[in-house]
């Protein structure tokens, strides 16, 4: 007689413990877990590629604060802040900043480029009115096409979009509303080695859209065009968010 042998069933046949069970369980849920994060990854690469440029408005009202971090903010001179109340309209072609704070505080610029014309009205203790001839055309508000979309952040609570621009001498870091692509802040450094030196910082706030009233551009009394002096060359450029808005 041949002993009877104990019945071997292949292992995989075998029912599972409760232990492999659980780890199968386990199993499934990482792989769920990597297949979301996977897609998701996917998805904000897509955004970051398919993103397109803001377009910035054409009309609009602002306080700009504009901050030069290379001067000495414990001294009262040079100023390192620039307080202004800028108006743009690049439609009508009209342009002002009344400087509050800063240098040209109590200065007064208004660029008519509907009638080639630009005026400085000073107040205080020495008043005056100067205009100048305005050769070129009004540049409209426009972000660079070297720009490259970073992401979202949170600036004052409002959610914006991050653009950076890298370049041999400078890098620009730009921040726009992400609903609107109204300005906020634009930051420029100057990249030395691994160190990146901030530069200008120019801040918007208080920011109104819509077409500007013809009259804030009108000179203020007693003056006229006639009883302006004539200035030969006539002022810089006013950088109201770097070179992207400028007038």
């Amino acid at each position: 007689m041949f002993e009877a042998l104990p019945l071997s069933l292949p292992r995989m046949w075998l029912p599972m413990t409760t232990s492999q069970k659980s780890m199968k369980t386990d199993l499934l849920l990482l792989s769920l877990l990597l297949s979301s994060q996977s897609t998701r990854s996917w998805t904000e690469s897509s955004d970051l590629l398919e993103r397109p440029l803001p377009e910035l408005p054409q009309q609009f009202s602002a306080t700009v604060t504009t901050i030069a971090h290379l001067v000495d903010q414990t001294q009262d001179y040079p100023p390192w802040r620039k307080i202004m109340n800028v108006r743009f309209d690049y439609e009508a072609k009209l342009a002002s900043a009344q400087i509050e704070e800063g240098h040209d505080a109590g200065k007064l610029f208004i660029r008519r480029y509907d009638q080639k014309w630009e005026y400085m009205i000073a107040s205080g203790k020495f008043p005056t009115c100067e205009r100048a001839y305005l050769t070129e055309e009004m540049p409209a508000a426009e972000l660079s096409a070297k720009l490259e979309f970073q992401g979202l952040v949170d600036l004052d609570g409002v959610s914006c979009e991050h653009w950076k621009a890298a370049d041999l001498f400078a890098n620009w870091h730009v921040f726009v509303t992400e609903e609107g692509h109204v300005p906020r802040r634009v930051v420029d450094e100057f990249p030395n080695g691994d160190e990146n030196i901030k530069v200008m910082t120019y801040e918007f706030e208080n920011v109104q859209l819509g077409p500007q009233d013809s009259a804030a551009f009108e000179l203020p009394a007693p003056y006229t065009h006639k009883s302006c002096e004539r200035q030969i060359g006539g002022y810089p450029y006013i950088h109201a968010f770097l070179h992207f808005v400028r007038f």
